[in-house]
């Protein structure tokens, strides 16, 4: 029950960036290096909080030397789902990191496919939002409270450090949805935000994705090649078969649990070996990038591995590890 991690010189890649619909691209500073930065971060996330603390996280923590823990919790919604985020400082940088875990098993999974649909967006008055119900719950009734104090009080004490939000699968959405919390509720202001995330499924509709863009200047949704979970929850289609912003349709007509979800913009589409991405900006679901294939064509494996890494802690002992790897490849996030 070992996890494994896949090693590679990231420094050798060479990049192709194909920039689509530029006009509307606005945040056009996506850094490649910073992107693989956090992918650590938010791989470490999914170990073991002792290990967290005692900065023994393998790989992750060896790579991510200039990082010190601020603040690491787990929090226990039932014998089998959990919840977790890691605040990370980085004083030479002056980067403030939080990462949000993914999904850790058979049940939690479970539990996020029974609430698929969405519900109203309160936190904010957004008339007309929607959000995927699995997300928002558990945000605000286990990781909201904890999340905003150890915010604001980082925030109060490094005022001038750049603050970023990432995870991986169910961490990416919490990532984008903390953040956007964050701001709203005046702990950090949104010009010190950036968001980089990795199969991050869907999280709203599309009233929804407009407020966060609007609020959130950088966003950066990375994308592997034919990620799976990018496609979920299901999105309503349009005539011409792609996602629909608005829709009447009622779940039955199309696939169970299907609503009008919509991504939020800029996603970061790269190729099967990491050695191209294409930015596709525009609102967020841009048919030229993953959406150009559909659920049939879809794999689990892009969906663990990003940048070379594999997505869950990367160390040795059985202890720290919250189940066993394929639970995690054949359910696929």
């Amino acid at each position: 029950m070992t996890a494994r991690l896949r090693k590679r010189d990231l420094n050798q890649i060479t990049t192709h960036v194909e920039l689509r619909d530029l006009a509307s691209f606005s945040n056009a500073s996506y850094n490649e290096t910073d992107a693989t930065e956090y992918t650590w971060a938010s791989t470490l996330s999914y170990c073991g909080q002792n290990s967290i603390k005692n900065w023994t996280c393998g790989l992750a923590c060896q790579t991510l030397t200039q990082y010190q823990v601020y603040f690491t919790q787990q929090f226990d919604v039932s014998t089998v789902e959990s919840l977790a985020f890691t605040l990370l400082i980085n004083p030479s940088t002056k980067r403030f990191v939080t990462s949000f875990r993914g999904s850790i098993g058979t049940v939690e999974l479970i539990m996020e496919a029974l609430q698929r649909k969405g519900v109203s967006y309160n936190l904010t008055n957004i008339p007309g939002a929607l959000i995927d119900e699995y997300f928002y719950t558990h945000y605000v009734t286990y990781l909201r409270q904890e999340f905003s104090n150890q915010i604001k009080a980082a925030y109060a004490k490094y005022p001038d450090y750049q603050y970023i939000f990432t995870g991986h699968s169910l961490g990416a959405a919490f990532a984008v949805l903390g953040a956007f919390d964050a701001v709203n509720q005046g702990i950090v202001p949104g010009n010190k935000v950036i968001v980089y995330n990795y199969g991050m499924p869907r999280l709203g509709n599309f009233i929804l994705a407009q407020a966060i863009e609007a609020t959130l200047k950088e966003i950066y949704r990375v994308v592997h090649w034919r990620d799976l979970v990018p496609h979920l929850p299901f999105c309503m289609k349009d005539a011409s078969g792609n996602c629909a912003k608005n829709s009447t349709k009622t779940d039955v007509e199309e696939l169970p649990g299907a609503w009008p979800a919509w991504h939020v913009t800029t996603e970061i589409w790269y190729n099967k070996n990491f050695t191209s991405y294409t930015a596709c900006g525009g609102e967020g679901e841009d048919p030229k990038c993953s959406n150009q294939f559909n659920l049939t064509q879809t794999s689990i494996p892009n969906h663990l591995h990003y940048f070379g890494v594999f997505m869950d802690c990367p160390k040795a002992k059985q202890e720290d590890l919250f189940f066993g790897d394929s639970e995690r490849v054949f359910l696929g996030f």
